[in-house]
């Protein structure tokens, strides 16, 4: 009678399957156990002893009503950990899918650095050659600009030269005291032509 109220105190305390995700299995184990004990001392009760000495059977039927309940309980429960399988499958194979995703997009930037790298490694080879021809071409000029300044220095001086020969002779004097209508100047160019150069 003991094990028959303590099946029964299980049998309406289903609330613990509730709980099944924490793993709170002890209800179910003690719950079989109760009910094979008590399969197993009816088995053994003497013919007697029994209440208006009903067969046996009669007295296993609440014993497989729990049991056929307990079934039906697990089966709803195998049914929604079925479903939560598959959808927490169906998130895993989305979340490969974005981490393949990420894979692709990572290794996009990856040769998108590369080619960055290359392009900047290029660029500086470039700047680099475009500083050194600035230079070559920056020295030429002025190397350029100091052959033409000699040359018009030196043509400038011969320029200069030629003027002192000529203004040296009288022919050159007379020649350049007639183009000057001063006086004053007339005089001191006669007296002194060397005063021009």
């Amino acid at each position: 009678m003991k094990n028959l109220l303590n099946i029964l105190a299980i049998y309406f305390q289903d609330q613990y399957l509730q709980n099944e995700n924490l793993n709170e299995h002890f209800g179910i184990a003690e719950f079989v156990a109760a009910v094979h004990e008590s399969c197993c001392c009816m088995e053994e009760q003497p013919q007697y002893t029994r209440p208006d000495r009903q067969p046996s059977h009669s007295h296993h039927l609440p014993s497989v009503a729990s049991l056929g309940h307990l079934v039906a309980i697990f089966s709803e429960l195998l049914e929604k950990r079925k479903a939560n399988i598959h959808a927490k499958m169906e998130e895993v194979g989305q979340a490969v899918a974005r981490v393949k995703e990420l894979e692709n997009h990572v290794a996009g930037l990856k040769n998108t650095h590369a080619t960055l790298e290359n392009s900047l490694s290029e660029a500086n080879d470039n700047i680099q050659n475009m500083t050194t021809t600035l230079q070559q071409s920056v020295f030429f000029q002025m190397i350029f600009s100091f052959d033409y300044l000699y040359s018009l220095g030196l043509v400038l001086c011969i320029s200069l030269f030629q003027l002192f020969l000529f203004l040296s002779s009288s022919s050159g004097a007379t020649i350049l005291c007639s183009s000057i209508t001063t006086p004053s100047l007339q005089l001191t160019f006669c007296l002194h032509p060397i005063c021009v150069f």
